[in-house]
């Protein structure tokens, strides 16, 4: 990961990987970044690294930073994701995972645990963030196509997210540090 994370103040390689190529794409607040203008990007490693975190939050219970324990319910979840990260299965359709760099100071050097995260609709959301790095998995029935496009795994463009996440990153930190408070 050192490779990839921000280096306390220092770089941030992947973020300048990304600034350095060509965007493919601006919407949303985020600039995109496909995987034909950023081949050197191992997206495969950086989903594995995801997948696993996001496995082992929701088989395992991790000491929260604020106190208490953390732990995600994958439920149905839990157990695809186990087969597909020795590769005994392909990724699965109703999963998403989407990917964001963040482009701020204050992001890059943050981390918290995997947790639910707050999305209306049909499905699950998840996410943790690790210096920079913001992940969130989608599970459901029936993630819409203009989602399924975006997904980090198997969308056609493989996308990257560039954006500041300050505000984002510091209302998840806050929500977790009230609910430990509790």
């Amino acid at each position: 990961m050192s490779q990839v994370a921000q280096k306390a103040g220092r770089s941030f390689p992947l973020l300048e990987t990304l600034l350095a190529g060509q965007r493919t794409k601006e919407a949303y607040g985020a600039v995109y970044y496909g995987k034909d203008v950023s081949p050197t990007i191992d997206r495969d490693k950086l989903g594995y690294f995801a997948l696993s975190v996001f496995w082992r939050a929701g088989a395992h219970s991790w000491r929260g930073p604020f106190g208490g324990v953390d732990k995600i319910d994958l439920g149905v979840h839990q157990e695809a994701l186990r087969r597909y990260l020795p590769g005994e299965a392909s990724f699965p359709a109703e999963r998403l995972l989407y990917f964001v760099v963040c482009s701020d100071a204050f992001s890059q050097n943050r981390f918290y645990t995997p947790s639910k995260s707050s999305h209306s609709g049909n499905t699950t959301t998840h996410a943790f963030q690790a210096r920079g790095l913001n992940f969130f998995l989608m599970t459901g029935e029936d993630p819409s196509e203009n989602k399924a496009t975006l997904c980090f795994m198997t969308g056609q463009d493989r996308w990257i997210m560039v954006r500041d996440c300050q505000a984002m990153v510091a209302g998840a930190q806050s929500r977790l540090e009230a609910g430990h408070k509790k």
